[in-house]
């Protein structure tokens, strides 16, 4: 609910709505109070006045419609096309990786691993844990594997994974880090007797994007 809440308010704002609906507000508050001078000097009644005032405050929703459907382009005024898909390629040697992220709704985060209960897998759809806490989403029965060993989460139109000072480390791909983006498919260690965990971002809807990832984000040590 939470990234569908996001997602939603991410278009209000790529769709100009906000805007749209503050521009009509003020220019209608001015309209009123040049009603209000007006409309004594031309003899119409205050039932005149307050029916121009509901006309105007029905105006909102209905900017805020025309907002959301349509653009006002050099073009003229077209319909909504929806996001565009874009690529950021790497530009300098820092950047190194890339990633693939959904224009619309956030990708799921399958998570695969076998234990002594056999192969197990999860699809996720927001944040969660990786330990041996049983509060963990994700949760191994292994001393070397902390209680909150690392987080998986999504902010700036990405997942991240992020070790919580574990004690033994989380290595994703053989490379021991402290935070970094998550790539369209790795495999993370929390230990050497932990599971293997493999990750794998599934893609539902809409275009994507290809974005770079800065190396510097991670930290290795």
């Amino acid at each position: 609910m939470r990234m569908v809440f996001r997602f939603f308010w991410g278009e209000l704002r790529r769709r100009g709505v906000f805007r749209v609906c503050s521009v009509y507000m003020v220019a209608a508050w001015g309209a009123s109070m040049g009603a209000a001078e007006l409309f004594p000097a031309f003899g119409l009644s205050d039932s005149a006045f307050r029916w121009f005032v509901i006309i105007a405050a029905l105006g909102v929703p209905v900017s805020a419609c025309l907002a959301w459907f349509f653009d006002m382009t050099s073009a003229g005024i077209i319909k909504d096309q929806g996001p565009k898909s874009r690529a950021v390629l790497p530009a300098k040697d820092n950047f190194s990786e890339t990633q693939i992220i959904s224009n619309e709704l956030p990708p799921v985060v399958e998570v695969n691993w076998q234990d002594e209960r056999g192969r197990c897998r999860k699809q996720l759809s927001s944040d969660f844990l990786i330990g041996r806490g049983v509060e963990c989403e994700i949760s191994f029965d292994d001393p070397k594997v902390s209680r909150r060993h690392a987080k998986i989460y999504y902010a700036q139109g990405r997942w991240w994974i992020e070790d919580l000072q574990s004690s033994n480390g989380t290595r994703v791909d053989t490379k021991r880090i402290t935070k970094m983006a998550l790539p369209e498919e790795c495999d993370i260690c929390l230990s050497d007797t932990s599971p293997l965990v493999s990750l794998r971002l599934l893609f539902t809807s809409g275009e994507t994007i290809v974005v770079a990832v800065n190396n510097q984000e991670e930290t290795a040590t």
